[in-house]
């Protein structure tokens, strides 16, 4: 059987260190990430059951990397998010006593040792994580003519290979780098914060960090990031209000593609957002667009009632994944929690409304996401396919609407709301 490369310079894992935990996230191109999932869960199975790691390695992915539009651009703005946001969602999902030190890792998986090469060494050099204290480690799915150090090949010339116990001898890499490097090392109470004002310096709308200072007025000054959402809430908030988070999911891929479809998806948006504008409610809320099964799509996240048409970006090609969804519906409210609780924020009961072409959820862990969900947040349906059948067991059918004239009005009052809304002429 074919043996991987190891790294020499690194002294393998014998000892148990419980102070240090590494988050390693597995990124792949889109080609390779359907066979990886189960690779990735396999190694964190094997991991967990290790008594040497005694659960000090996790993974988490595998997250996709953008296809190079040429050697310089390997990995790219949003594939740097895309790291923070997995180590992140990683690290919400588990307790880490405040002792503990965390690190952060990466494993790069593509077709060959030029491909991963290339794309480690733009991770190494990319701006946006190079504050960030981050072991780099590769894998290739084709044997390399020359060995590096950094790089595993896989050669089944003698025998087949298990991808999923590479994975896991390269996580036990970088865990032993880290153990070996203490600048590797950040203490896991400020591991959060870190994340966050690196994606708040990516554009990301993250909107928990409110400016400590008064901005300056550049009303002339021209800039292609996106607009990063207004922040003086609920920090200014009067009598220091409690705060709704609020999220509005759409599915805007190939079934949204005609033209009367997002149209109308758009209108009803819109409605919604100006719809939950608190009245006489004692408390603040903020809206956030999020684009269904698409976590590379920066959602949008504005105080209620401030969703522009402009806001509500193009339909994709893409099928409509309700996994994927799920997923990454339930890990922006965790995540968004977990930041209001740090910054002793008085919450609300978030509110989760999905417009769907149905009101369906299929699989396991599917099921277990919303679940989560509805732990956490009220959740109502519009439905925007008139011949949907019904809805799921999992889902509550008081709360499921299926679009008409006046539809977000009836949904919301179905959710024990009080909407304020103009006629739905559309």
């Amino acid at each position: 059987m074919g043996m991987p490369n190891t790294d020499p310079d690194v002294t393998p894992l014998t000892t148990n260190d419980d102070t240090l935990r590494a988050v390693v996230v597995v990124a792949a191109p889109r080609s390779l990430t359907r066979v990886l999932d189960p690779m990735v869960k396999a190694a964190s199975r094997t991991s967990a059951s290790d008594p040497s790691l005694d659960g000090s390695l996790l993974f988490t992915g595998p997250q996709r990397l953008h296809a190079p539009a040429s050697p310089r651009l390997t990995i790219g703005r949003s594939d740097a998010h895309r790291m923070l946001t997995a180590w992140a969602r990683c690290l919400a999902d588990v307790s880490t006593p405040a002792t503990t030190y965390t690190a952060l890792g990466v494993i790069v998986v593509d077709t060959d040792g030029a491909s991963v090469t290339s794309r480690l060494k733009a991770l190494r050099t990319s701006k946006d994580l190079r504050a960030l204290p981050v072991v780099v480690r590769g894998v290739s799915l084709s044997p390399m003519t020359s060995a590096t150090p950094e790089v595993t090949d896989i050669d089944e010339s003698s025998g087949p290979v298990r991808l999923d116990t590479v994975i896991a001898d390269v996580g036990k890499q970088i865990l032993a780098e880290a153990q070996a490097t203490p600048e590797f090392m950040m203490p896991s109470e400020l591991v959060g914060d870190v994340l966050g004002v690196t994606m708040a310096r990516l554009s990301a709308p993250v909107i928990f960090d409110p400016p400590t200072h008064a901005e300056p007025d550049n009303t002339d000054q021209r800039s292609t990031m996106p607009e990063r959402p207004e922040v003086s809430e609920p920090e200014t908030a009067p009598d220091d209000l409690p705060l709704r988070l609020t999220y509005i999911v759409t599915a805007l891929g190939a079934e949204a593609r005609p033209r009367w479809t997002r149209a109308r998806i758009t209108d009803l948006v819109l409605q919604l957002d100006g719809a939950l504008v608190p009245q006489d409610d004692p408390i603040t809320s903020r809206t956030s667009f999020v684009v269904a099964g698409r976590p590379d799509i920066a959602r949008k996240a504005v105080s209620t009632g401030k969703l522009e048409r402009g806001d509500i970006c193009r339909p994709s090609a893409d099928d409509l994944d309700m996994t994927k969804t799920m997923d990454q519906v339930s890990h922006l409210l965790a995540d968004d929690i977990a930041a209001c609780n740090r910054r002793g924020h008085k919450l609300a009961r978030p509110l989760v409304i999905f417009i769907m072409p149905s009101a369906t959820i299929a699989g396991i862990y599917c099921h277990e996401y919303y679940k989560k969900i509805k732990k956490a947040a009220d959740i109502g349906w519009l439905v925007t396919n008139p011949d949907a059948g019904a809805p799921s067991t999992a889902i509550d059918a008081s709360r499921v609407v299926v679009d008409k004239p006046d539809a977000a009005s009836e949904l919301l009052c179905a959710m024990g709301l009080s909407p304020i809304l103009a006629p739905d002429v559309s």
